[in-house]
């Protein structure tokens, strides 16, 4: 059915939360793809982002949700560096509790959720 498909491919074009750590919005497909091309796997997630959970050579989806622990999303740090404690809150951020390895930063990093410090400030 053409208007099914029609359907399917305007779907599969969303940049929605996909994956363990729900990789969401084209920016950080953007740099998932940059990532990818330096380690010389080629694949357009910009134009076809349910690759990420289709293609298994190599696992994307599980790739990318490592990638995005590691990777620090400026301003805010990488959920490693929370986890590890390597992260250093600012003043604002220790009167707020989120101070050492706790979740808050963490979810934050991922969507501001949790009433998470203030993502223009983290680390700082």
């Amino acid at each position: 059915d053409t208007h099914e498909d029609e359907g399917n491919a305007t779907y599969e074009g969303c940049y929605f939360g996909r994956g363990p750590l729900q990789l969401s919005w084209n920016y950080n497909y953007g740099q998932f793809v940059h990532f990818l091309r330096m380690k010389k796997i080629n694949v357009d997630l910009l134009a076809n982002p349910n690759l990420l959970l289709t293609k298994m050579d190599p696992p994307l989806a599980m790739l990318a949700s490592l990638w995005f622990f590691m990777t620090p999303q400026p301003p805010k740090p990488s959920m490693h560096d929370v986890m590890m404690g390597n992260w250093r809150p600012s003043a604002k951020n220790r009167r707020a509790g989120y101070e050492g390895s706790v979740f808050g930063p963490t979810s934050l990093i991922i969507n501001k959720e949790c009433g998470g410090e203030d993502s223009e400030e983290p680390g700082g």
